[in-house]
């Protein structure tokens, strides 16, 4: 459904917040909103992020240095310590995801203004030299 409501009739902008950026080509995404990317690019709705220049991790070069949390199976097989899952059954539980900076059609929202990913870094540099 989340295709569907995407499309330009029902919404002008899709924006989340994220934490941290990771450059070259990868932002971390405290909440999983990578595949609701997917359907904002295809009906051209923007999809925007929010975060301060503090979230910014210089450090890392790509998506794939991000360490992702996962997080117990019990907060999904369980509901107030009674086993609501089938007996065996397994998951995984992943507490983030991360979204292709491509799919971050709008921009960057930080507190110096609304950066394509690609700008963001640059202008983050010349800030600290």
């Amino acid at each position: 459904m989340i295709g569907h409501g995407l499309s330009p009739q029902f919404v002008v902008l899709l924006s989340h917040c994220l934490s941290p950026i990771v450059f070259n080509d990868y932002s971390k995404l405290i909440f999983s909103i990578f595949l609701s990317t997917f359907p904002a690019k295809h009906h051209g709705v923007p999809f925007y992020v929010a975060a301060p220049s503090t979230t910014v991790d210089l450090t890392l070069e790509k998506g794939s240095d991000i360490v992702i949390e996962e997080r117990p199976p019990e907060e999904l097989t369980t509901v107030a310590g009674v086993h609501i899952a089938a007996p065996g059954i397994g998951c995984w539980n992943p507490a983030f995801d991360v979204t292709p900076a491509e799919l971050i059609t709008g921009g960057i929202v930080t507190e110096y203004g609304v950066f394509k990913p690609s700008e963001l870094k640059m202008m983050l540099e010349e800030k600290h030299q």
